[in-house]
């Protein structure tokens, strides 16, 4: 079986704010960054993925 794989591009901006987290040790900054920039456009995938196999 195939391991699935994701790839996600990150804009300049939001790597800046990615170093900015890091820097500041901001735990709930980097929990939201996870969230909008990383789980959902992977949710927004996955959902697409599944209409089309409909």
């Amino acid at each position: 079986m195939e391991e699935e794989k994701e790839t996600i591009a990150l804009s300049k901006e939001q790597i800046f704010e990615l170093v900015q987290i890091v820097f500041d040790n901001d735990k709930d900054a980097a929990l939201k960054f996870l969230e909008y920039n990383i789980y959902k456009p992977i949710q927004r995938r996955k959902e697409a993925k599944c209409k089309k196999e409909v």
